[in-house]
């Protein structure tokens, strides 16, 4: 499983417990996110041994799910502060893996 198949399912798992059904967010969705659902539905509708035997598989995901943890706290702080200048400086830094 990939560091991509990680957000998949940590972004359906947010949606679960915020108790959003993917149909509902077609109407509010950009067609970039929408893209992004077609992959989480194919993840979602998989087969679940599968999945977690690649999860437990992949001996790169642990550091993967801790760097996650620490990417996701920095962007929440941000966010909270409502720091525009330091939430376009996280993009711009982040664009130099392009």
């Amino acid at each position: 499983m990939s560091p991509e198949s990680l957000n998949t399912l940590a972004m359906g798992m947010v949606l679960r417990k915020k108790n959003i059904a993917l149909p509902n967010l077609q109407r509010l969705t950009t067609p970039l996110f929408n893209a992004k659902t077609v992959i989480l539905e194919r993840v979602l509708t998989g087969n679940p041994a599968l999945y977690a035997d690649l999860l437990t598989q992949n001996s790169y995901l642990e550091e993967l799910a801790g760097l996650y943890q620490e990417v996701l706290r920095e962007l929440k702080i941000k966010i909270e502060d409502r720091d525009r200048e330091g939430l376009a400086a996280i993009l711009t830094d982040t664009k130099l893996i392009l």
